[in-house]
């Protein structure tokens, strides 16, 4: 792996949009705060492409970059061979801060799966069971479990075994009450 100082003006941001919020993280504000303060403390990742370069991981810190005005900015240059191979080192970025919720895991799967890759693929890709992708791919295509889902009631795929195990009106009731 390469290392390089990039304008942060050259780096264009996909939309992955399975980034999530944790509660405890510190606001954009904060973060340029500190970076004006103390430096970037870790790179961002980006691959090269023909107009410049391509954010793979460390969206928040680019930005708290432009917001200093910063020229350069430190990075991470991958050689990607696919758009799941980026997909993938982006989600493992945010995996090992804070684990994603069930909706983005779901996305992320489908995401991996629109590429044209296996659940067994993903699995290995991903370091996870395939049970653990079964169970994801369980609530994408089951809309109650979606919505239960959607509502923060299913926080974890490997509890949707457990609602189904409910009696039909105490699922109806949770149902009800969403």
């Amino acid at each position: 792996m390469k290392y390089a100082s990039v304008c942060p003006d050259a780096i264009e941001c996909p939309a992955i949009p399975v980034r999530h919020e944790a509660a405890h993280s510190m606001p954009l504000q904060e973060l340029a705060a500190s970076m004006a303060l103390i430096g970037q403390l870790q790179p961002i990742g980006v691959c090269e492409t023909a107009n410049g370069f391509t954010l793979v991981f460390g969206g928040r810190r680019l930005q708290a970059a432009r917001m200093l005005g910063w020229k350069t900015i430190d990075a991470c240059l991958f050689e990607l061979s696919s758009p799941a191979q980026a997909l993938v080192i982006h989600l493992a970025g945010n995996w090992h801060h804070e684990p994603l919720r069930v909706l983005q895991n779901i996305q992320a799967i489908q995401r991996l799966a629109d590429t044209g890759l296996s659940s067994g693929h993903i699995a290995r890709m991903l370091s996870c069971s395939p049970d653990w992708i079964a169970d994801h791919q369980a609530i994408a295509r089951d809309p109650v479990a979606r919505s239960i889902a959607q509502a923060g009631i299913l926080t974890d795929a490997r509890n949707l075994k457990n609602f189904e195990a409910l009696p039909k009106r105490i699922r109806k009731l949770l149902i009800e009450t969403l």
